[in-house]
């Protein structure tokens, strides 16, 4: 851990801190280019390959089998801003690509609406859980806000579809961004200093909204990152 003498109790106070611990990257890894899924439960569209994920002999890595997806991989449940289309996605049927509709973006108002979705379900924090798809850890909650295809690029890799901007452009749906750390929503300001953020922080909490402090996280090492397809 980098940062682990951080007090999470404060977060009750005034601001949210976290346990900057490094993620478990496996689903997106270069280890397994799939979803990581338990074939006794969990029907695969492609083919398994073993020895790519963590977890037991039962833990293997579906590769999907028709191509890849254009969009976001999500449960047809969740909403999709264009249309979804089966056969390019690891999983069952139920996982299918979203293909973005008009100007193939995700608006600042479902980023914020998934947030307080994650918010209102409680949903634990995990690095080897999922939710709906998405893996229950930081990096996991801002990609479910982002639709940025599940279950969710770890923190090490979201510079990759996220890139930095400065406070004064910051906006609903941007995150705060420690690479290979912790990383979290950033939901507007309350004033110069305070801004209300949404974050799934460690082991033992849920997924909560809280008051951030920005020159705290910046003193931290973070800097703001805005999601390459946000309206």
């Amino acid at each position: 851990m980098r940062l682990a003498a951080l007090v999470f109790a404060a977060s009750l106070v005034v601001l949210a801190t976290a346990d900057l611990g490094e993620e478990w990257n496996g689903t997106l890894s270069n280890s397994c280019n799939g979803q990581c899924q338990d074939v006794n439960n969990v029907p695969c569209s492609g083919h398994y390959e073993s020895n790519m994920c963590p977890g037991g002999n039962n833990i293997k890595c579906c590769v999907g089998g028709k191509g890849s997806c254009s969009g976001y991989c999500q449960k047809t449940s969740e909403g999709c801003s264009g249309h979804y289309e089966a056969g390019h996605c690891p999983g069952d049927n139920s996982v299918q690509c979203c293909i973005a509709g008009s100007g193939g973006c995700v608006s600042r108002d479902a980023m914020i609406q998934r947030a307080n979705h994650w918010v209102a379900e409680r949903v634990p924090y995990s690095q080897t859980h999922t939710y709906e798809s998405y893996r229950q850890d930081c990096s996991g909650f801002v990609n479910y806000c982002w639709q940025s295809g599940a279950p969710g690029i770890w923190t090490g890799g979201m510079p990759d579809i996220c890139h930095r901007i400065t406070k004064e452009e910051m906006k609903p749906g941007d995150c705060l961004l420690l690479p290979a750390d912790h990383t979290l929503l950033f939901g507007g300001w309350i004033n110069s200093d305070s801004f209300t953020e949404y974050a799934e922080h460690t082991y033992g909490d849920v997924c909560r909204k809280s008051v951030g402090s920005y020159s705290y996280y910046i003193n931290h090492g973070f800097y703001p990152c805005r999601y390459n397809h946000a309206c």
